[in-house]
């Protein structure tokens, strides 16, 4: 349907997602025609705000169906088996322990104990620097930030036993990211990989700018002559 009406399909998208997708928006009926005119297949209207069928559809499953999330759902670190329920575990966004953030954006630890824009492998690292079971859900958003993806869940307790004699809260573990969060390899390599992005994207229009002046600069000599 989307390419007989000349829009892009989304990579990943098949016919069954698109389908789904669709019967998911509410457009799975058909609207009346006109008087002499059968009905219009596929173009009924569903939940969600008026004239915009399946707006209320969460965000996640939306992306879902249009087949734009890449990669696994979860990803279990430190020898996490795959069968595991974690929906219990303890929960952390980036949020919670970022220093750029206000407390109303989430953060919960003090700003001077948190650290700069943390992503969830550098959290996961620190779970498996302590041999804490924990899994990775890439996709996740935090309600206060959705901008931000990913979050980090991690059993800290067993039997009510704790697994590490210096994580006995989240705060005692929200505390411990933010101290190893700066020190870790993964974080200098790719705060460098993003420096060198910046300085590219940065010197491309000045250097184009300064080639095509030279450019000028030679032609007018040349006319000279």
């Amino acid at each position: 349907m989307m390419k007989s009406m000349g829009m892009p399909i989304p990579p990943g998208m098949t016919p069954e997602r698109m389908q789904q997708a669709m019967q998911a928006m509410g457009m799975g009926g058909g609207m009346g025609g006109l008087p002499g005119m059968g009905g219009m297949p596929g173009m009924g209207g569903g939940g969600g705000m008026p004239g915009f069928p399946g707006m209320d559809m969460d965000p996640e499953d939306m992306e879902e169906l249009m087949g734009l999330n890449r990669g696994p759902a979860a990803i279990f670190g430190n020898n996490t088996p795959s069968s595991v329920d974690f929906s219990r575990w303890a929960t952390f966004y980036p949020n919670y322990i970022d220093s750029s953030k206000t407390n109303a954006d989430g953060r919960r630890i003090p700003k001077s104990f948190a650290c700069d824009k943390p992503i969830v492998d550098e959290m996961g690292e620190v779970c498996r620097y302590f041999q804490l079971k924990y899994v990775i859900e890439p996709y996740k958003r935090y309600s206060r930030d959705a901008t931000v993806q990913g979050r980090v869940r991690v059993k800290l307790t067993d039997n009510g036993s704790f697994l590490h004699h210096e994580i006995h809260t989240r705060k005692d573990l929200m505390l411990k990211m933010g101290e190893l969060i700066p020190k870790l390899q993964i974080r200098t390599e790719r705060l460098a990989k993003e420096l060198e992005a910046a300085k590219a994207t940065a010197s491309g229009p000045s250097t184009a700018a300064s080639s095509s002046t030279a450019s000028k600069k030679k032609g007018k000599k040349k006319g000279k002559r």
